[in-house]
């Protein structure tokens, strides 16, 4: 059975943005990478063409095509997580050096090979103020991208584009961990990969629809309802399941609109059996039943014929009520 059980917008992972980020110089010594030193042009805009050497493991690149292996419709970037030999993240204005964890590969070059770049472009083509670098070293070649953290941008084909939902989830992780994206990416994450070592669902009870309306609404009737609602903080992403640029908007009301995922984390938001933030577990069974997913990060509840009901935890107290809708 296919499992769509956690949309992370994720997110993951997470990173600091860099507009200036220039062109890398490399001492190639000895035919290997020695020293990678980022300099910053405030009169050039940035590039992701690198100088290549003859050495083809120790080329730097922001962009490689290989035709055999490239979806007609994306970047010319052919990078698979089976290639990446390492992952790290470089500010030019500091000595921060942060590896990415090598579970999280997967993701992040998912959103580089996937993007529709002439999709993806950014309105915002001005320079960045923070500057981070995205290095990817694979078996064959090495990758640097500058990426802007407060405003989710990759500067790709000489244009900036909004990186997906999973990168800005992930670098805010790792770069800002205790920013609300940040504390949303280790919980979702680590919600994900308790599940994935525990993947047994129990179908034994469903909720009825009502039974997991919020507030007496839907997925739907929340997603009408928050477009006239104000936002107190908002990043573009681009998705990669409906190629469209989307909003993460964490909202003044205290709901937070995630890919496909609505967060409730106001105890003023409830079921019909009166469940909500803040409560315990045992109060939440008593409301709900038991849950088709039962795990100490999480629980899921089937509706129908999805598992889109979540509560998730923290110290045994209800930390989000989420609504998930499948793609």
């Amino acid at each position: 059975m296919k499992r769509k059980l956690l949309p992370i917008i994720t997110v993951l992972f997470v990173i600091f943005g860099c507009e200036d980020a220039p062109p890398a110089s490399m001492d190639m010594s000895d035919n290997s990478i020695n020293h990678i030193e980022a300099t910053v042009d405030e009169s050039d805009s940035p590039t992701n063409e690198i100088e290549k050497t003859d050495d083809i493991d120790s080329d730097v690149k922001g962009e490689t095509v290989d035709e055999t292996q490239q979806p007609t419709h994306t970047t010319t970037l052919g990078i698979f997580e089976w290639d990446v030999i390492s992952m790290t993240l470089h500010s030019s204005k500091s000595d921060l050096s942060i590896s990415v964890p090598a579970d999280r590969y997967f993701m992040i070059t998912q959103g580089l090979h996937w993007m529709d770049v002439s999709i993806a472009k950014s309105d915002q083509q001005e320079k960045a103020f923070e500057p981070v670098t995205i290095h990817i070293e694979t078996k064959t070649d090495i990758y640097e991208f500058p990426y802007d953290l407060a405003t989710n941008r990759l500067y790709l084909e000489d244009e900036w584009v909004y990186a997906s939902d999973y990168t800005l989830l992930i670098m805010h992780g790792l770069l800002d961990p205790q920013s609300e994206i940040g504390i949303m990416d280790t919980m979702l994450w680590n919600a994900w990969q308790e599940f994935e070592r525990n993947p047994e669902i129990e179908y034994k009870h469903s909720l009825k629809f009502d039974q997991s309306y919020v507030n007496q609404m839907n997925y739907t009737d929340w997603e009408e309802e928050l477009r006239g609602t104000e936002t107190r903080t908002s990043f573009m992403y681009y998705d990669n399941g409906t190629e469209e640029v989307q909003s993460l908007s964490i909202y003044t009301n205290g709901i937070i609109a995630l890919n496909r995922q609505l967060l409730f984390t106001d105890a003023k938001y409830q079921t019909a059996s009166g469940v909500h933030v803040g409560m315990s577990r045992e109060e939440a069974l008593i409301g709900l039943g038991e849950p088709s997913i039962k795990l100490d990060s999480h629980w899921g509840y089937r509706v129908g014929d999805y598992t889109i009901f979540h509560l998730y935890f923290e110290d045994n107290k209800i930390k989000w009520i989420s609504l998930t809708i499948p793609l």
